[in-house]
């Protein structure tokens, strides 16, 4: 069988118009906005509330770009800028447009069914993106790389049960990631609508 290299980037060139690079300077943005106006919460946590759709809508929009502090955002950014651009990189940018689409609306849909209380971040996305690294592995047969992607999702899913970490949103987020690279997997030929 072939032998599966996940392609590292080039750190020498960086693509600003890329899907991982805009995550994260939006999340930059989105911690510096939730810095300087906390009550935004209101308008862009994802919770079991009622809303109305457009409130919902809003919601979805806004929740993965806030972060509550520098630890929470370097933390999200770090797995972006790491991990996620191995997978944009090893899967290209469309394939990538398409993860991040997903996650996010699939995630806030999660946390809007069974999270009581209001979550923020991209724990979702970072999480979406460790479990489409560990189905690569899997599906390439690759155990030892697999076992130590396995135990980067399982420690993530511990952090969740403190009290300002998203048990749900990481666990949503790891799914999602899963679920996706399945069926893109089982699909290669989908094309994802270009956005000018």
């Amino acid at each position: 069988m072939k032998q599966f290299h996940i392609q590292m980037p080039n750190w020498q060139n960086i693509d600003w118009k890329s899907p991982i690079n805009l995550v994260s300077l939006l999340s930059v943005l989105g911690a510096i906005a939730y810095a300087i106006y906390p009550e935004i919460i209101i308008y862009g946590g994802i919770y079991s509330y009622p809303v109305g759709f457009f409130g919902f809508l809003g919601e979805l929009v806004l929740y993965s770009f806030l972060h509550g502090g520098f630890w929470h955002l370097l933390s999200n950014v770090i797995f972006f800028l790491f991990i996620g651009r191995i997978i944009e990189y090893t899967h290209g940018k469309e394939w990538t447009w398409g993860l991040w689409i997903w996650t996010p609306v699939s995630v806030g849909v999660f946390l809007y069914l069974f999270s009581e209380n209001p979550t923020i971040g991209g724990s979702g996305f970072a999480m979406s993106l460790l479990a489409v690294y560990a189905y690569d592995f899997y599906k390439h047969k690759q155990h030892e790389d697999l076992k130590w992607a396995i135990l980067l999702i399982v420690i993530n899913l511990v952090f969740g049960f403190w009290a300002t970490v998203s048990f749900m949103g990481h666990f949503a987020g790891a799914l999602a990631g899963w679920i996706y690279a399945w069926y893109r997997h089982k699909n290669p030929s989908i094309k994802i609508p270009r956005f000018r």
